[in-house]
Formats: structure tokens, sequence, C-alpha cells
């Protein structure tokens, strides 16, 4: 299963979706896997919680932590230069943000599931791509 920074996030910082993300990752019986570049995305949600949302540094800061050290462990992580000539062929051809398209090319390629938080995505992609991916 393709983990997205949305889901990733999810787990550490709690939003609408963090119960029903959990339980699918718990549920899990196949590889984790997310993109590289997912370790900067979720350090921007840490920065967004504590700037504009006026959230506990110190309590934010260990959840990053712990959402890294989980994406080190946990997570075989994928770099973005390895598939960067799909994704962005992808991208451009559905019309999807490169980095939302990454995620989902990953996923497709590999025939496995994208979980994300992330209903744009969904309602954006084609019917062939949407069988890729799940929302909790």
């Amino acid at each position: 299963m393709i983990l997205d920074s949305s889901a990733i996030a999810s787990l550490f910082f709690r939003d609408d979706f963090t119960e029903r993300v959990t339980k699918i990752v718990e549920r899990v019986d196949e590889e984790l896997i997310t993109l590289d570049f997912s370790l900067a995305e979720i350090s921007n949600v840490a920065w967004k919680r504590i700037i504009i949302f006026n959230e506990d540094k110190a309590v934010i800061l260990k959840q990053l932590r712990n959402t890294l050290n989980f994406i080190k462990t946990l997570c075989s992580i994928v770099r973005i230069e390895d598939i960067i000539d799909g994704a962005i062929n992808l991208a451009v051809d559905q019309r999807v943000p490169f980095y939302d398209s990454a995620f989902l090319y990953l996923a497709s390629e590999r025939n496995t599931t994208l979980l994300t938080t992330d209903k744009k995505l969904y309602s954006l992609a084609n019917a062939d791509l949407k069988k890729h991916i799940r929302l909790p």
C-alpha cells in the first residue's frame, strides 16, 4: 500500500481522518511504501501546526519525530527521481498536481492501493486510476 503525505500526517497529527487511517494501516497486510519527499511534506505539516495554528511547538516536534521514525522504520521509501518521468507524464495527462500524481503513479505502477485523504485527487482521477485510490 502506498501512503501519501496526507495519510501519514493523519496518523500522527490528529485530524478528521486519524481514526479511519489508523485502522486501515493497522490492518494492512502488505508492504507500506511512500515517496522520499513525504519527509519534507510532513515537516511542512508540522510547520503549519506551529506557525499557522499556534499549536504547542514541543508537542508538534515530538509528533514530527514520531512520524519521521515511522517512515524510516516501517515504510519502504521510493526516490522520486526513480519515477519522475512516469509521474510527470501522468500529472500532465490527467491534469493532476505533480506531488499527487507521483503517489498515484507509484500505486498504478505497482498495482497497489494509494491511501490518501485527498478527496480532490480522487475526483480528478479517471476511472482506471480511481481503482488504485482508497479514501478513508
